[in-house]
């Protein structure tokens, strides 16, 4: 077919609440330094079931996986949001805090995942230079995926 053709299916995924789809983490669960203008951050999880409560195949919850660009932040290397030359923080000061919701690159070679207590799926750590975050999220439990 040719591009005019092609179509996407929009799924809104259900989360029951923000620790859902962000489960608490413990240090010993990070078990994780941040050097440098490093930021880490906690990936969203992804869901088994729609909003509606549709059960999904492992293909969609693992393309879902893979394109999430939704995350918090959950640690900073020392020079994070600072120059790197002098240490002086940025004039517009830290785009991103521990706790906030970004969006992030889709793709980082950096990505890993660890196992928390009472959570049934891994929870996915990736490192991104503080440059590279995108924006603020207001809302990380409003998230749409193409599949």
């Amino acid at each position: 077919g040719t591009a005019g053709s092609l179509s996407f299916q929009s799924i809104q995924f259900g989360f029951d609440s923000l620790e859902d789809a962000f489960p608490k983490l413990s240090q010993s669960d990070i078990n994780f330094e941040t050097f440098g203008s490093l930021v880490l951050v906690q990936i969203r999880q992804s869901k088994r079931r729609t909003k509606g409560g549709i059960e999904l195949p492992d293909a969609i919850r693992e393309t879902d996986k893979s394109n999430v660009q939704i995350a918090r932040v959950i640690g900073c290397g020392p020079l994070a949001f600072h120059n790197r030359n002098t240490g002086a923080p940025w004039p517009e000061g830290a785009w991103a805090k521990l706790g906030d919701f970004v969006r992030v690159p889709k793709h980082t070679n950096d990505r890993w995942e660890v196992s928390v207590k009472d959570v049934a799926e891994p929870v996915m750590l990736c490192l991104f230079n503080d440059l590279d975050l995108k924006g603020k999220v207001a809302n990380p439990l409003i998230v749409k995926s193409f599949v």
